[in-house]
């Protein structure tokens, strides 16, 4: 008998099933098919990053190719005296500061150039690539790209210097001369709007023009001739319609329309320059010539909600207020964000006899901007009127505070203490009403007024003082 030598102890062994015909294993057909995707996505795989360099020069490309004609304004980081970085200054920051003013003045701009765009150098860092490509990065492929292809590259270097409490700021555009620009250290943001305006002459000077419309007539006009004197040619129509707008402020209407005349030969499907024509007309009530641009207008862009806001103006001055509230209803349907629709809105309420409706609207207004000092001042007039004379302090208080120079701020908040009986100050707000403007009509009679006042306060003053001492003679100590 022969011995068994095998382990009695080892489990028994599955026998493996083959199906019939040769055919393999469910098992067996589920691993090939597995080894088969992992094979052909490892192929598409190294096809995708294979083609990833290529896909990325292709964006590159296009992306410059359609920013050919673009300008490209970059910031660079400001240098900064030992000193002025010893005072808390640093060249990043003051770039910033500037890039700051140039878009505050741009926000306050119908339109912008599209082909201009600012940009601090450090962003620009951040915003380029870092992906390796055949030993070359994205990031400086992208720049020799842009070099040749995409936007005319533009630079702008800055320099400050910090003594005594003054601040010394050049600013440098190659191919053109510096500019330097002082003020006090406290006034750096003011510095910084003279820098960004020289920064804008250079380059966007339109922005510039509207900037000084109203605030500075002979700037305004050097810019606009600047405008018409130099490329490009798109912005001359555009200059032609600020040029009229200043005439027009002068009271030069006639000049004004010959200079609408000419934005309408370089512009003729310009809505926005009909309705600037038409509020000419407005301003010189010619207002049967003015809703006939307004027209013209509506027909080009029916909806520019400027032109329904000037429409309003002018029904206004006719006396159609039914017209007038229905225009500026239009224009803040078209632009909700029209401070000013809501701000005339409200007196034509006023003119209507509709007061808790004007006191809405003018409440509108201050949340749309809530340093509209002239919308406090108003507010505060109607308050008054309604006896209600804390509340109307609170407002024209408030007015002052945002616009310390308002003379009919200081006239009506003078008013207001007089009745709440704050004598004191009441005569203060009128002497400076007399200060800020002492030929204009507001301090006619004010230095009469303010010697009754002092009458009035030194009575009250006396009555107070008796009062206190009938008061004090009726109170005994206690032992």
């Amino acid at each position: 008998m022969e011995e068994d030598n095998s382990d009695s102890t080892a489990p028994a062994t599955k026998p493996v099933l083959r199906p019939k015909n040769g055919e393999p294993s469910r098992d067996a057909r589920n691993n090939e098919r597995f080894l088969h995707f992992l094979t052909v996505t490892s192929k598409l795989l190294t096809i995708f990053y294979q083609l990833v360099p290529i896909i990325l020069v292709i964006i590159i490309l296009v992306v410059h190719f359609f920013k050919r004609n673009e300008t490209l304004v970059l910031l660079e980081t400001f240098d900064v005296h030992l000193r002025s970085e010893a005072a808390g200054f640093n060249g990043g920051s003051l770039a910033n500061k500037l890039l700051d003013q140039i878009n505050l003045m741009r926000e306050k701009t119908p339109r912008v150039s599209k082909g201009i765009d600012y940009i601090p150098l450090s962003q620009m860092d951040q915003v380029d690539w870092e992906i390796e490509v055949g030993g070359v990065s994205a990031k400086s492929f992208s720049r020799y790209i842009r070099e040749r292809l995409g936007p005319n590259v533009r630079r702008v270097l800055g320099e400050t210097v910090i003594e005594n409490d003054h601040a010394f700021v050049t600013v440098r555009i190659p191919g053109q001369s510096s500019r330097t620009f002082e003020g006090k250290t406290k006034n750096l943001d003011r510095v910084m709007r003279q820098a960004a305006g020289y920064v804008l002459l250079a380059f966007d000077p339109y922005v510039l023009a509207v900037n000084l419309l109203g605030v500075d007539q002979a700037a305004c006009l050097e810019t606009i001739k600047h405008i018409l004197k130099n490329d490009p040619r798109s912005d001359d129509a555009s200059a032609y319609d600020l040029w009229g707008r200043l005439l027009a402020d002068q009271g030069n209407y006639k000049a004004a329309h010959a200079k609408y005349e000419n934005a309408i030969k370089l512009d003729s499907n310009s809505a926005e320059i009909y309705s600037n024509w038409g509020a000419v007309y407005y301003k010189e009530k010619n207002y049967k010539a003015a809703h006939a641009k307004y027209e013209i207008a509506k027909r080009l862009n029916p909806r520019l909600a400027p032109v329904y806001f000037n429409e309003g103006l002018t029904f206004a001055e006719e006396g159609k207020h039914t017209e007038e509230i229905r225009a500026y209803q239009k224009a803040t349907t078209l632009d909700p964000l029209l401070r000013d629709a809501y701000f005339s809105w409200a007196f034509a309420l006023r003119d209507l006899g509709k007061r808790e409706d004007e006191i809405t609207m003018l409440e509108k207004t201050i949340e749309l901007d809530p340093r509209y000092s002239d919308a406090y001042i108003e507010l505060g007039f109607t308050l008054r009127e309604q006896q209600k004379y804390p509340a109307a302090a609170e407002k024209l208080e408030k007015a002052i505070e945002i616009d310390p120079k308002s003379v009919r701020g200081h006239y009506y908040l003078g008013l207001v203490y007089e009745r709440l009986e704050k004598y004191d100050k009441a005569i203060g707000a009128f002497e400076q009403v007399i200060i800020l403007d002492p030929s204009g009509s507001f301090a006619r009679g004010l230095k009469e007024y303010i010697a009754r006042l002092r009458e009035k306060l030194h009575a009250s003053s006396g009555i107070s003082d008796s009062k206190k001492a009938a008061r004090q003679k009726s109170i005994k100590p206690k032992f």
